[in-house]
Order: C-alpha cells, then sequence, then structure tokens
C-alpha cells in the first residue's frame, strides 16, 4: 500500500513551495495525537477486520493531518537528502540549508518527544509514531547505519584520495621547477665559460703579440689571462731597460776613448 509520505510533493524546490505554518503548538500536539492514533490503532484494527472501505478513510485523513502540518514534508525531504548523502556534497549542502531554514521557521517538529533519528536532523516514522522496536525494525536501523558508514568511509577516502594526489601534483611541480632551475644553470654555466673562454684566447693572443714585439722568447712564459699578460709586459719592461743601459754605457765608453 501506499506510505505516510505518498501524498506529499517531493519533487517541486522547496523555495517554490509557499511553507507556513498555520496551526497553534495547541493544535499541533492535538494532531499529532490523532496522527498516532490513527496509524497505531485505527489503522491496524480496520485492517485486521478486513474493512478496506474504512482503511482508505482512515488514511485520507492521515494525510489530510499530515498534510496540515508542514513539518511532516519537510522531515521526509531531510530524510531523503541523507539518504542520498546530499549532506555531503557541496552543491548538495545548499538545497540541505535551505530545508534547515524552512524547519526552524515552521517551529520544527510538534511535539518535544520526537526525537532526531540517531543524532540526524530527521525523525524516522518510528519516532513519530512511537511505535515499538520489532526485530525487523532493529535490523532496518543497523543496515541503515552500515550504508551511513559507508557512505562516511567513502567520503573520507575520497578526500584522502584527492589529498594524495594533491601532495603529487606538488610533488611533480616542485621536480619540474627543479629540471627547469637545473637547465638554466646549465645553459647559463655554458655560456659563462664559452665567454671565459673567448676572453682567455683573446688575452693569450695578446699577450703573444706583445712579447714578440718586446722580443721575449713566447716559449719562456706560459700566458694566461690577464696575469700572465702583465707578468710578460714587466719582464719584457725590464728586459728593454737593460738593452738601454747598455747601450749608454757603451757610447760612453766610446767618449772616454
Amino acid at each position: 500500500g501506499l506510505g505516510p509520505y505518498d501524498c506529499f510533493d517531493m519533487k517541486t524546490p522547496v523555495e517554490e513551495i509557499d511553507f507556513k505554518q498555520n496551526m497553534s503548538p495547541e493544535e499541533r500536539e492535538d494532531n499529532l495525537r490523532m496522527i498516532r492514533k490513527i496509524k497505531k490503532d485505527d489503522m491496524p484494527d480496520l485492517q485486521a477486520r478486513e474493512d478496506y472501505a474504512g482503511l482508505v478513510e482512515a488514511q485520507r485523513d492521515l494525510y489530510e493531518r499530515m498534510s496540515a502540518d508542514p513539518w511532516f514534508q519537510l522531515n521526509k525531504r531531510m530524510q531523503e537528502m541523507y539518504t542520498i548523502g546530499m549532506t555531503e556534497d557541496p552543491e548538495g549542502v545548499i538545497e540541505v540549508e535551505k530545508v534547515r531554514k524552512l524547519l526552524k521557521k515552521i517551529d520544527g517538529p510538534p511535539s518535544d518527544d520526537i526525537k532526531m533519528w540517531m543524532g540526524r536532523e530527521y525523525a524516522s516514522v518510528y519516532n513519530i509514531y512511537k511505535k515499538p522496536m520489532t526485530t525487523d525494525r532493529a535490523n532496518q536501523i543497523i543496515e541503515a547505519d552500515r550504508i551511513s558508514q559507508n557512505r562516511e568511509w567513502a567520503r573520507e577516502n575520497k578526500e584522502r584520495l584527492k589529498r594524495k594526489e594533491k601532495a603529487k601534483k606538488v610533488d611533480r611541480d616542485w621536480l619540474k621547477e627543479e629540471e627547469e632551475r637545473k637547465e638554466r644553470n646549465y645553459v647559463w654555466t655554458k655560456h659563462f665559460m664559452a665567454k671565459e673562454e673567448k676572453l682567455r684566447k683573446e688575452a693569450e693572443k695578446k699577450a703573444k703579440e706583445i712579447l714578440k714585439k718586446y722580443g721575449v722568447d713566447q716559449d719562456d712564459w706560459q700566458v694566461q689571462g690577464n696575469m700572465g699578460l702583465n707578468k710578460a709586459m714587466l719582464e719584457a719592461s725590464k728586459r728593454r731597460g737593460n738593452k738601454k743601459t747598455k747601450l749608454i754605457k757603451k757610447k760612453k765608453n766610446s767618449v772616454k776613448r
């Protein structure tokens, strides 16, 4: 048969439905008492007596009373949102928040004795009707809790994989940057060494030219850069000076004679 929530429109977005609380707290309490009586006493009795016409009438009365208090529909919507995992989805959380605000707007459940199921934001039909716990119901709760735990595990595993992939990406980016840095260093070092080699060769060439000019034996010197050049020029200068000194002495001796 039809469930107690089949009278509700569960497809239209909540923002398109005008949810208003038109009953006082006392009226809501009385309405809830009648709903429980119909569900727990009247309908089972009518079904046992096979009074199907009376059963249909009782079910219609139940629907009308539940429809009169918007909490029942909003409670069912919140239950479905938990069931399909919308509370764990970034986009789904937006819709959950809409229902949460509406539940607050219509003053929550009709009675303080309606407890939320396992600390969540909705009440199960057993909490609403205060039906006694059965083995089937206990198994349903266990199974629902198992599904919820699996969903939570799946969510945590997904987050863990995201963090792992993010860490890998950081490592990949670092390795890429390190390779690029090494490549830049290699190119710069190669360019620098080539420039240094060019300057060395130019200095060596220049030094050899100067040594040749001053008559210095190039085989006596290992010309390396500016230091070798300066040393060679100094030695050349000394030799030139010595030649001049000898020439002057020779002239003086000639004059004396």
